[in-house]
């Protein structure tokens, strides 16, 4: 859910996992300054989602030489675009050697422990419900993670999917079979599923377990280093 970083009468900083929202009015004089602080402060890892294109000038113009727009794909599903039977198919064609499991708090600690699987725990805002809803799989070696899909939750009747893999172990199904567990456990639970995606490729991954695409647009990614 989305949570207030900062606040004005005529706009909005709010941040809800990995991104930032800027909404109403773009300010001028100390109100500007004031959100500027805050974009660093608080901020500076987030990707920056304009309301409109006069936050776009207004970024540009405040992060002169420290900013990059980023195209993103914004995909939803729900019941009537998911294939239940495909989905199914998915899980139990998980490949030998490896287990699926939901998380639980050791999963998570060990996710957290390792940078490249750190977003999973990162992009969730209420990591202990989404674990208590088993909205969460990951893919294991042993006790080691290979690839996972966690949730977001945004609102009581919509989930983010965060879907990453381990170097070396792609393109053998894990993520499609951790993806299509977390999708399984939503529908169940009437949650619909929703998932950003940074490239047309995974675009095309997201339409094969059902997802749609609703909408393309940019985001800014600043960097706040030396300010």
């Amino acid at each position: 859910m989305k949570e207030t970083v900062y606040s004005a009468s005529s706009f909005t900083l709010t941040q809800e996992g990995k991104f930032a929202y800027l909404d109403g009015i773009t300010p001028r004089g100390p109100e500007k300054i004031a959100l500027y602080n805050a974009l660093c402060t608080e901020c500076g890892s987030a990707r920056l989602v304009p309301g409109d294109p006069r936050w776009n000038r207004w970024i540009e113009d405040m992060f002169p030489g420290r900013f990059r727009t980023v195209t993103r794909f914004r995909l939803e599903g729900d019941e009537t675009t998911f294939d239940r039977t495909r989905l199914e198919k998915a899980v139990s064609g998980f490949p030998e050697g490896f287990s699926l499991k939901p998380f639980d708090e050791e999963i998570m600690a060990k996710a957290a422990a390792e940078e490249w699987s750190s977003d999973f725990v990162n992009g969730l805002s209420e990591p202990q419900r989404a674990v208590a809803e088993g909205t969460c799989y990951a893919a294991l070696q042993d006790d080691m993670i290979v690839s996972g899909c966690t949730g977001c939750i945004l609102s009581p009747e919509l989930m983010e999917v965060e879907i990453i893999t381990r170097k070396g172990y792609r393109k053998r199904g894990m993520a499609t079979a951790s993806a299509a567990s977390v999708i399984l456990a939503c529908l169940e639970k009437d949650i619909r599923p929703a998932w950003d995606a940074s490239s047309l490729f995974t675009v095309m991954l997201a339409e094969k377990q059902g997802f749609r695409c609703v909408r393309e647009y940019q985001v800014y990614e600043i960097s706040v280093e030396d300010l």
